[in-house]
């Protein structure tokens, strides 16, 4: 729902046993794979959140008709749902410098944007004191440099941010 951002891990994944004609199978594993979607917008869900059973999860796996799921794993999902909120939060670079010898850094790392906003739960928002970019080396460094790296993303789907890219300056 609009309001709410999910503050629990959610599985990637929904591993299934299925029985059907030989040539359903084969379309299957060759063409389609297929998806699960459920809709958090019932009314039955609210803030704290709600329980998907074996039923809804096997109502909302897209097989073709004449094709049989026999087993699901897991057999429900528990999501945890609260207020979302949005905030900026510094930009922190996971860079390290190595210097060539007779050399050394005459600034701090310079950060292009140097913030970044984020939306999620609030829980987790709240406590975010910044964001990493994905961690950099760099070896006998005699000059400076300007390099364009992406953000982390290690928080999966509880946290979103712009996927932009972010300059780090030596």
């Amino acid at each position: 729902p609009e309001m709410l951002a999910v503050s629990s891990s959610v599985p990637r994944q929904i591993y299934a046993t299925i029985h059907g004609p030989a040539w359903q199978m084969a379309r299957l594993a060759f063409l389609a794979t297929p998806t699960c979607r459920v809709d958090l917008n019932d009314p039955s869900v609210t803030a704290g959140g709600t329980t998907i059973s074996r039923r809804i999860l096997v109502q909302s796996i897209s097989l073709p008709p004449s094709v049989t799921l026999t087993e699901i794993d897991p057999d429900s999902i528990s999501i945890s749902l609260e207020k979302r909120i949005q905030r900026t939060v510094p930009i922190i670079p996971a860079l390290h410098v190595e210097c060539r010898r007779g050399f050394e850094l005459s600034s701090a790392v310079q950060v292009e944007p140097d913030s970044i906003s984020i939306t999620g739960a609030q829980s987790i928002v709240e406590h975010l004191r910044g964001w990493s970019t994905r961690v950099a080396n760099l070896t006998s460094v005699t000059k400076p440099v300007r390099m364009e790296i992406s953000l982390s993303g290690s928080l999966g789907d509880r946290v979103s941010s712009s996927p932009l890219p972010v300059a780090l300056s030596v």
